[in-house]
């Protein structure tokens, strides 16, 4: 007779998305996962897969439930630049993020989007998403008269997410407030009429 899970699977891929987002795939054993998850190999392997497909799954993880729930509040009324800087501050703030994260998927593409095509495509559908919100907020503003018309929406657009993600890789060094917040502005700037 099989044995019936003794687990949330949600709860446990959480779990898995925390390991993987702290120490990286290649750092990550899967002993790692075993103890971090609260599951044994078995029903790690017979859940999940292998530790790549628990891997894929824990992107789509953070993709579904902290991504998206970042670029909602990028659809919330109010003003365009106000929307973006809140972004741009709330994904950078070490008070809002666990010390030395940085962004999950950032840190997955600099690591191994490169040799691991899978990865890869999620990753570009991830910046796509971010791109596609920020050009749609951009427009409004440049509609509205509140966002600068000396580019095209989309080009802001790649500009600002290009930035974005640089400033969440400066944001995971100790000490690096200062260069933070003055990156943050000098990007924001673009948007100024």
């Amino acid at each position: 007779m099989p044995r019936v899970k003794e687990f949330d699977r949600t709860d446990v891929l959480k779990r898995a998305m925390d390991l993987f987002w702290s120490q990286g795939y290649e750092a990550t054993s899967v002993q790692d996962l075993v103890d971090a998850m609260g599951i044994n190999r078995g029903s790690l392997y017979g859940t999940f897969g292998g530790k790549h497909d628990l891997f894929m799954a824990a992107i789509d993880h953070y993709t579904d439930n902290i991504v998206t729930e970042s670029l909602l509040r990028l659809e919330d009324g109010g003003p365009v630049k106000t929307l973006i800087r809140r972004h741009f501050e709330r994904m950078t703030n070490p008070s809002l993020l666990m010390p030395n994260r940085g962004c999950m998927m950032t840190n997955s593409a600099v690591e191994r989007s490169a040799c691991d095509k899978a990865l890869a495509a999620k990753v570009d559908a991830h910046f796509g998403r971010i791109e596609d919100a920020f050009t749609a907020l951009i427009a409004r503003g440049q509609a509205t008269g509140e966002v600068s018309g000396r580019h095209g929406p989309r080009r802001l657009a790649r500009f600002l997410l290009t930035n974005f993600n640089g400033i969440r890789v400066l944001s995971k060094c100790a000490g690096s407030r200062d260069r933070v917040a003055d990156a943050v502005e000098v990007a924001l700037s673009v948007l100024d009429r």
